[in-house]
């Protein structure tokens, strides 16, 4: 008997798309090479590294994230992994959410190679180092499971567990594909008087999945005091998340930058996809109205609590994905519809995920130069946390009058140590308690916080250097030392940063000048 080991051979559509994916691959690996990571980045970072699991979960409450983020990077952290690791688990993760579109999603090849370089899956997700790209990967999951929502319920069940351990912004779109299922189940059941034990351990596992989210955030609103209920009338909310989304999505406005008439590129495009969105609402409206309310949840959350960014936007558009995703998967499993009926939906959606993607290139293109080409005379963080080690002495402590911008450092360099006079011990990243805007919450001089800080038998007479951030910290820096004069404190410079328009770093050495000395004595 022979036995044939020649390989199936490759379509060209099949080399097209493998091509498309090892092009997303290599984009991603040069973003993070480009990448400075933000505040909210290292804040996670500096978290796990420096607290015990016992700790992190009486954090979270302050944060308004649930635990599953942690739970990844905390093994990271404490193994002695560099932060730079943020940044290649979260790539992990989109690279992994895209590998299971490009494998199982029922669509056309073309449209699944153009959404790899659409919004959803380039820059905001992958390389903004966050939960949400840990969002994305759950998100394909949960589409390509949804066929087998009945079949094998348990699975299905715990990807919708995990993804209400990811972000609240994703209890809308969550929340109805449970009750969805939910309905299902029941009608099911009560056709066939008999409720399967699957089904009601798949149940058990979504019901666990809610409880332990609201457990973990109980009392994040009175807890965190930078969370602000909003005031604004709903309509400007309204204007303010459209304009977040548009901009996130679309940007509209390197349409007429990239073409002289850009809107009759725009229009026609627009067009095609109202018109295939009326189509999906007539033969697969289920899992279109799970991303409505998905964005329609994520509008109110942001009328009462939090603002719109980048990032949430891009999930929102990986939802629309994944919905476009159960559609063809509701399709094919329906008995409504033809075979050539279901061909020419598949056909109908993929032409909808084209257009879709298509419709992001200027903002895609938009995020990846403001990425790659920053202003000559920035600093990355990274540079700036070196140069505090070089210019510091080995047991120096450094005070701040302002926590935001610690985890910056302190997630580079752990031996900084970084103090708040209010405080009685370090710091490496953000409490939220009140005390954070400010020497010592806005309550003390440098004067007072210098004089705190060597009364406090952890510092006694340590160097002491001042790290001052702003906008102006630069500009402002002889501003500075003449208060600080005034109060009895010399401040020597010593060092300054550019990082960002918005953000100016200055080091200072503190001594006290000839009056206190007379004083204190």
């Amino acid at each position: 008997m022979k036995i044939n080991m020649q390989a199936k051979a490759w379509t060209r559509p099949q080399l097209l798309l493998l091509a498309a994916f090892a092009a997303y691959v290599w984009v991603q690996l040069w973003c993070i090479r480009w990448y400075d990571p933000w505040r909210d980045v290292s804040q996670a970072w500096c978290i796990v590294r420096d607290l015990s699991i016992p700790q992190i979960f009486a954090q979270l409450r302050y944060e308004g994230h649930p635990f599953l983020w942690y739970a990844l990077l905390w093994p990271l952290a404490k193994l002695g992994l560099p932060f730079e690791s943020i940044l290649v688990l979260s790539a992990a993760l989109m690279v992994a959410a895209a590998a299971v579109l490009v494998r199982f999603a029922p669509l056309p090849w073309y449209a699944k190679a153009a959404c790899l370089f659409s919004v959803p899956f380039i820059y905001y997700l992958p390389v903004v180092a966050r939960s949400y790209a840990l969002a994305g990967l759950l998100l394909i999951l949960c589409a390509a499971l949804y066929g087998t929502r009945h079949t094998r319920p348990v699975r299905y069940a715990a990807v919708l567990f995990l993804l209400c351990q990811v972000h609240v912004m994703l209890c809308g779109f969550v929340g109805f594909l449970m009750a969805q299922w939910a309905l299902e189940a029941l009608v099911r059941s009560l056709q066939v008087k008999k409720l399967r034990g699957v089904d009601v351990g798949a149940l058990a596992v979504m019901m666990g999945g809610v409880l332990l989210l609201a457990v973990q955030l109980a009392g994040s609103v009175t807890a965190n005091a930078q969370i602000d209920l909003k005031s604004q009338s709903f309509l400007q909310t309204v204007l303010d998340f459209s304009g977040i989304g548009v901009k996130t999505l679309f940007n509209i406005e390197l349409y007429y930058y990239v073409a002289k008439h850009g809107a009759v590129l725009l229009l026609p495009l627009l067009a095609v996809l109202a018109w295939l969105l009326w189509r999906w609402l007539r033969c697969a409206s289920l899992p279109l109205f799970a991303w409505v309310c998905g964005v329609g949840y994520c509008l109110i959350l942001q009328h009462f609590l939090v603002y719109a960014t980048e990032q949430r936007h891009a999930v929102m558009a990986m939802m629309f994905v994944c919905a476009l995703w159960m559609s063809v998967s509701d399709i094919g499993g329906s008995m409504r519809f033809s075979q050539a009926q279901k061909e020419a939906a598949k056909r109908g959606f993929g032409v909808a995920l084209l257009v879709f993607s298509l419709l992001t290139v200027p903002a895609v293109s938009f995020s990846l130069q403001e990425l790659i080409r920053p202003p000559q005379d920035n600093v990355r963080s990274e540079v700036i946390a070196q140069a505090l080690v070089e210019v510091t002495e080995p047991d120096a402590v450094i005070f701040t009058d302002n926590e935001f911008y610690i985890s910056l450092f302190s997630a580079y360099q752990p031996t900084l140590e970084f103090w708040n006079p209010a405080r009685t011990a370090p710091i490496s990243f953000t409490s939220w308690d009140e005390l954070e805007d400010g020497i010592g919450g806005g309550a003390m001089t440098v004067r007072e916080a210098v004089q705190a800080l060597r009364e406090n038998p952890a510092v006694g007479q340590r160097p002491l250097y001042f790290f001052t951030t702003g906008s102006m910290a630069l500009s402002d820096a002889s501003v500075y030392q003449a208060q600080a004069a005034e109060q009895g404190v010399t401040l020597t410079f010593v060092g300054g940063w550019h990082r960002t328009p918005e953000e100016e770093y200055v080091l200072f050495r503190v001594g006290r000048n000839e009056e206190w000395q007379a004083e204190r004595k």
